[in-house]
């Protein structure tokens, strides 16, 4: 039996959702989302680390500001 087949018919221990698509979050309401993978507000236990790839950009670094010639 493939994996699609136990999700359609419930035999899956994998998932709760029985094939069904899940819930759609609007990430816009997040504050986590928002704030905390950036910055690390607000501080809450038990999360990952904020990304380190998030740095201040200078404005004389942006691209509309060194469009090509």
């Amino acid at each position: 039996m493939s994996v699609k087949e136990k999700l359609l018919a419930g035999d899956s221990s994998l998932t709760g959702l029985n094939g069904a698509v899940p819930e759609v979050v609007d990430q816009q309401l997040s504050t986590l989302h928002n704030e905390y993978s950036l910055n690390g507000r607000p501080n809450k236990n038990n999360l990952p680390n904020p990304t380190s790839l998030a740095y201040k950009v200078k404005e004389d670094r942006k691209y509309l500001n060194n469009l090509p010639k």
